[in-house]
């Protein structure tokens, strides 16, 4: 009786273990990027610039400019979020990815965070082509180095308000 009772515990843990294993351990859904992991060669990409209104060419403070990139696993494509910024009161901005290093477009969207003091901007959707044969820096491991561009943009005043 007693080996029948081990017996049947070993093959309980082998059952929770082999599905903790199975759902811990396999990552199907194509929506999820995983994480960089240890040994995983990155870059930094740097982007900053000055927002500013088409006429005047004044600053514009408070525009929040989100960077995101494309992934298409299989055929779907779909674009994640990497990061929201705000550009001060004179306008800048200043972003910074670190990504794996491969030749790359980051997608900027530029929109109107405070239209109630900016009298409202048009959203401005645009990209920006990083070539990894720019990178400079790297530490021959795994930091490949870094590349910035500067990047202006002029926003229009929607005119319907």
């Amino acid at each position: 009786m007693r080996i029948k009772l081990i017996k049947w515990h070993q093959k309980m843990l082998l059952f929770v273990l082999s599905i903790l294993g199975i759902t811990t351990g396999c990552e199907n859904n194509p929506f999820i990027t995983p994480g960089c992991e240890y040994g995983t060669p990155y870059a930094k990409f740097k982007i900053s610039g000055r927002v500013t209104d088409s006429k005047t060419g004044a600053g514009i403070e408070n525009v929040g400019i989100i960077s995101s990139i494309i992934h298409k696993p299989d055929t779907i494509e779909y674009r994640e979020i990497w990061d929201t910024v705000y550009a001060n009161q004179y306008g800048e901005y200043h972003t910074e990815l670190s990504l794996f290093p491969i030749s790359d477009t980051i997608y900027l969207t530029f929109y109107d965070k405070d239209s109630i003091s900016n009298d409202f901007y048009l959203r401005k959707d645009t990209s920006v082509y990083f070539n990894h044969e720019n990178l400079t820096g790297g530490d021959d491991s795994w930091y490949e180095g870094e590349t910035s561009v500067n990047f202006d943009i002029n926003l229009d005043k929607n005119s319907t308000k």
